[in-house]
């Protein structure tokens, strides 16, 4: 008979293996990664939010790293982050890319682009959308 007392689970991998699986290559190792934890939510769901980092460059670069909180200032320690779901489903985040200075931008030179009128009017000013024709007036 069917025993409905004792459902199978589904077996989820950990934070580790997950991380591993990605790509990670020293996520098994709990002396080359430290993971921390905070509690949240995610679409409505409680889950538990995590961010993987190597203690040992933070140690390197006298950071302090003992709560989640402590690597917003250091993203660039994060190697992989996300979330847990309640039931154990681990959910990765793509890895978060530092910040960037916006490029310098410059005038582009009209000589080499001939065929730019229907963008740029004569005043030289970009248009944003294309002029409309008025019949002329009847007199």
């Amino acid at each position: 008979m069917f025993n409905f007392f004792n459902r199978s689970t589904r077996a989820y991998p950990t934070i580790r293996e997950a991380l591993a699986a990605s790509g990670l290559t020293n996520a098994a190792d709990p002396a080359a990664l430290g993971v921390l934890k905070k509690q949240g939510s995610y679409a409505g769901r409680r889950v538990n939010y995590f961010r993987a980092f190597e203690p040992a460059r933070a140690t390197a670069r006298a950071i302090q790293v003992q709560a989640y909180g402590d690597l917003d200032a250091h993203l660039d320690l994060v190697l992989g982050s996300g979330h847990v779901e309640h039931e154990g489903l681990v959910m990765l985040n793509s890895r978060p890319e530092p910040e960037h200075t916006a490029p310098l931008r410059s005038l582009a030179d009209r000589a080499t682009h001939a065929d730019d009128e229907r963008f740029v009017n004569r005043h030289g000013r970009a248009m944003t959308s294309p002029p409309v024709l008025l019949p002329e007036p009847a007199i």
